[in-house]
């Protein structure tokens, strides 16, 4: 299995059908999530992953229509639009089209009747 790390800040929170999960990456390594996300898409990669000093979260990729994130034992899916529009708004925030207060908010579907939103920030 391939798989590509990269630190951030990562925040969850966890109930019985919605979940909220916050990813921060510096703007240091958000070129490395362009490269992975990227990489995903192109079915270059298994796994992405965002990792914090407490916890982790995947994002599962195998060319493939539907893109897993996984938070701990919760499962949500990324369709290929999702990780365009994350690509997208970390370019966005490199060059000047974003500002720094702004993140890009995703509501995605999970297992059994399981939403998550998922805000993506980069920071300084």
């Amino acid at each position: 299995m391939i798989r590509y790390t990269i630190p951030c800040g990562l925040y969850a929170t966890d109930n019985d059908h919605f979940q909220l999960a916050e990813i921060r990456v510096s703007t240091a390594f958000a070129p490395q999530l362009i490269t992975g996300l990227r990489a995903l898409l192109c079915g270059k990669l298994d796994a992405l992953e965002l990792r914090d000093v407490k916890q982790s979260a995947v994002i599962f990729g195998e060319g493939k229509v539907t893109y897993p994130l996984q938070i701990g034992e919760r499962m949500a899916y990324f369709c290929e639009e999702n990780l365009f529009e994350m690509e997208n708004f970390v370019l966005d925030r490199l060059f000047g089209d974003k500002k720094a207060s702004q993140c890009l908010s995703t509501t995605i579907d999970g297992e059994e009747d399981l939403q998550m939103s998922v805000g993506l920030w980069v920071t300084e």
